[in-house]
């Protein structure tokens, strides 16, 4: 019962999910369960989409449905995160002056270009891939949402915890305890499993699949060298950048007939 009212509270912190309990120090302590959180976020938009791509409504349509079901869910959160620390990298500065930029609550030029780009990139990139693959494009939803998750945790395992009291502070404690470490892999693992079966084992799964770990330690390593840590807003960053990276990974080899 425990585990289950930890688990709710991650939920409640991470996404927009109608649940109560926003204990950050609970959400911590499960916080190797993320991928969870991905895969109940992708399983949402898989819901709200099945009935529209059955229907074979018009492409781009389903993609801005897909666009707005991910930012209700979210809350926009991430995308936030996405926009703050934009800003900080196209400051390129560090220290207390990149802190100064990052807690700036008014958005720079960098953070509209990011989340502009982000917004085209999602919508062009989904779209296209519907057109391409049909229905196939549900397994690929459910592993790009279980990627960017994960790559939450990843960052956090890599990044130096906060100076304050944050909420990464509380993740990155619990994130390099070894314990978690493994915990998190066995369910990382497991879920990885399903999305390879339920994909047929194509190729772009397993690639998909890995881009966390890439981009979670490369952004921590960023993060590390501009603020000296990794807050909310960089877990947010590592999570969209993973998300929109990996979809257009997948219409890029799609589109190229090499989704396989």
């Amino acid at each position: 019962m425990i585990v289950f009212r930890q688990i709710k509270a991650l939920l409640s912190l991470l996404t927009r999910i109608p649940l109560r309990g926003q204990s950050i120090e609970e959400a911590a302590k499960v916080f190797y369960l993320v991928p969870l959180v991905g895969i109940i976020e992708g399983a949402i938009v898989v819901v709200v989409l099945v009935l529209p791509l059955w229907l074979n409504i018009d492409p781009t349509l389903i993609s801005a449905l897909s666009l707005l079901t991910h930012t209700l869910i979210t809350g926009g959160i991430h995308i936030d995160g996405l926009a703050d620390y934009s800003d900080v990298i196209g400051s390129l500065k560090r220290g207390d002056r990149a802190l100064e930029v990052l807690k700036d609550p008014r958005k720079g030029s960098f953070a509209i270009i990011a989340i502009s780009l982000r917004m085209i990139i999602g919508l062009v990139s989904l779209s296209t891939l519907i057109s391409t693959v049909k229905l196939k494009v549900i397994p690929t939803i459910l592993t790009l949402y279980i990627a960017s998750a994960e790559a939450m945790f990843i960052t956090c395992y890599f990044g130096n915890e906060e100076p304050y009291e944050g909420i990464a502070k509380h993740f990155s404690k619990h994130s390099k305890n070894r314990v978690c470490l493994i915990r998190n892999f066995l369910c990382y693992a497991a879920l990885s499993a399903l999305a390879v079966v339920l994909s047929g084992v194509r190729y772009i799964t397993i690639i998909i699949l890995l881009t966390p770990i890439v981009i979670g330690f490369l952004v921590s390593y960023d993060a590390n060298k501009r603020l000296g840590f990794v807050n909310g807003d960089v877990l947010g960053f590592s999570y969209e950048l993973v998300n929109t990276s990996t979809l257009l990974l997948a219409t890029t080899l799609a589109s190229a007939g090499r989704l396989i």
